[in-house]
């Protein structure tokens, strides 16, 4: 920077003598010598122009750009290959999925079906005709050995076997002729015998009856008392209901073993007895009681013919105090049962099922259900 700067300065005294005087003046051996050198850029300037053709020089690739760039090239592949597969895998278990839920659907209708045709032959099924049949059978019978109208096509067979064997056809239609007067014969007595009328027997009961819990939470049961008539027909009709204020409540006690964990049987075993138990104390103490004085109001006005137990998801079942109530005392309500339950029922369909007491087994009866209350003209005192 010093040496461009005397140069600069001793042509400008050039410059300014030539305008002057009209000639140069005489340079001086140090002008002469930078005068006569090139001149050249400062280190510090040098330096700067290196960094700056450095900065505008593009990078040299690096040594192992290529691998890596073949490196995420199979990285993109495989993730690839790895999403289709799973697609793929998705949409077979969704296929599988499908086929089972279409498997689940048809098992489904089969059962419906199954049951609809179960109900139908409940509701279209045949009376009871004496037979005599030589196996043992877990349907109950009455004391006349005759079976009830749910033995089926046993029954069905031994009457016609017995009917054929009495006449000795010589012919098929003489045969033809026996099995028509056979089944005539059966389906002559298939009224029901118990007539249970929906409006007046058990829409008040419904009404009065708490929301269901299906099952959860306490055990709880609902009892009460039936009136009715029997008409002429023999027809036990069933035309209202009083349910006791006071519901069977159980909450099930903490189980605890004297020095050892009690296994599962023996904890339901204690669980039952102390349900029974429980039970037999309630009935004793509240329901046969206010039952008994029921009785005794309703005999001004109606007759009191049975009792009711609604059971909550329970179905049908009888427990050994409710069976020992049936059995015991002299009481002609105590025989006759309607067992509902409510979990499985509607204001307008009720689920339930009567049920005979006082023999050695407890025997299901025939029934119907009316939904238009009329008047028994020739209604008779129960027996």
């Amino acid at each position: 920077g010093a040496g461009a700067a005397d140069g600069h300065l001793a042509e400008m005294y050039q410059r300014y003598a030539q305008q002057s005087f009209g000639a140069s003046l005489p340079l001086q051996p140090q002008q002469q010598q930078q005068q006569a050198a090139p001149l050249q850029p400062a280190p510090q300037a040098m330096q700067a122009m290196q960094a700056m053709q450095a900065m505008q020089r593009p990078p040299p690739p690096a040594a192992g750009a290529e691998v890596e760039r073949a490196a995420e090239a199979a990285q993109s592949a495989e993730l690839a290959r790895a999403a289709g597969e799973a697609q793929r895998k998705m949409q077979q278990e969704r296929e599988e999925l499908r086929l089972e839920r279409e498997a689940l659907r048809k098992e489904r209708e089969k059962l419906r079906r199954e049951a609809s045709l179960q109900k139908e032959m409940r509701a279209a099924a045949l009376p009871e005709v004496p037979v005599k049949v030589a196996e043992p059978t877990d349907r109950p019978s009455d004391k006349e050995g005759r079976l009830p109208c749910r033995t089926g096509n046993k029954a069905v067979a031994a009457a016609a076997a017995e009917a054929v064997a009495a006449a000795e056809p010589n012919s098929d239609d003489q045969l033809w002729e026996v099995l028509k007067q056979s089944m005539k014969q059966k389906s002559s007595s298939s009224e029901p015998t118990v007539m249970l009328d929906l409006v007046t027997m058990w829409t008040p009961v419904w009404k009065a009856l708490p929301a269901t819990s299906f099952g959860r939470g306490p055990h709880t049961q609902h009892l009460g008392v039936l009136f009715g008539q029997r008409n002429a027909s023999g027809i036990l009709r069933l035309d209202g209901a009083e349910l006791l204020p006071t519901a069977f409540v159980w909450e099930p006690p903490i189980i605890e073993g004297r020095g050892r964990t009690p296994s599962l049987l023996d904890q339901a075993a204690q669980l039952a007895a102390s349900l029974e138990s429980a039970l037999r104390a309630f009935l004793a103490e509240t329901f046969e009681p206010w039952a008994a004085q029921q009785a005794e109001a309703s005999k001004a006005d109606r007759n009191c013919v049975g009792w009711f137990l609604c059971n909550d998801g329970e179905a049908f079942a009888l427990s050994k105090p409710l069976l020992e109530l049936g059995s015991s005392g002299g009481e002609p309500w105590r025989r006759l049962v309607v067992v509902a339950d409510r979990a499985k029922s509607s204001a307008e369909d009720p689920a339930v099922e009567v049920v005979k007491l006082g023999g050695s087994k407890p025997e299901r009866l025939l029934f119907d259900l009316n939904s238009t209350p009329e008047e028994d003209s020739g209604a008779v005192q129960p027996e």
